[in-house]
């Protein structure tokens, strides 16, 4: 049965994504990225944050926030934005996070990470990946918890092949919503 409110299909839960700026990412202690760095294109003066990943190297970089609390705490998927100085080929990004209730520990493991493979287009173009495989936040994951999300490039995978510096602009996470609002 379709449900049409003011013409808008309801009978389907839609999903919703947030944006992870690399100027908000947090370099790991053990084994980070470099730190976001502001970086200004050389025409016309635009700006842009990136975080940079080494080409041997596996490192990382978090970021902490609520889910919304439209969150149905299912599994989620990922975009990569990143860019490259230059080169050519693969890099392989990985996500994983974990979803903390109220009173949770917060030293504890993040889920299992999906990988995603993206190629090389051109030098300092916005590259977009395909989306993830979903992906399950560790823990009871449900709307309005603390998260945190990890990212890393596998540099010690064959398949990434890129020969530079990765430079991370955002992630795009997409989640599921169990209702339309975004707060209770």
């Amino acid at each position: 049965m379709t449900i049409i409110v003011d013409g808008v299909d309801v009978t389907t839960r839609p999903k919703r994504s947030i944006f992870l700026s690399a100027q908000s990412g947090i370099p790991t202690t053990t084994a980070p990225c470099a730190s976001a760095t502001q970086v200004e294109s050389s025409t016309n003066d635009v700006n842009y944050y990136h975080l940079a990943f080494d080409k041997t190297t596996v490192e990382y970089a978090e970021w902490n926030f609520a889910m919304p609390d439209n969150y149905d705490g299912g599994a989620l998927t990922a975009r990569f934005y990143w860019t490259v100085a230059s080169s050519s080929l693969n890099v392989i990004w990985r996500i994983a996070g974990r979803a903390f209730a109220d009173s949770d520990a917060i030293d504890q493991a993040f889920g299992t990470a999906v990988a995603v493979t993206d190629t090389v287009l051109t030098a300092l173009d916005i590259h977009i990946s395909g989306e993830s495989a979903a992906f399950t936040l560790a823990g009871t994951p449900a709307g309005g918890q603390f998260v945190a999300i990890r990212v890393n490039r596998f540099a010690s995978d064959g398949g990434d092949d890129l020969d530079a510096d990765a430079l991370l602009l955002g992630v795009k996470l997409i989640y599921g919503t169990n209702y339309w609002s975004d707060s209770l």
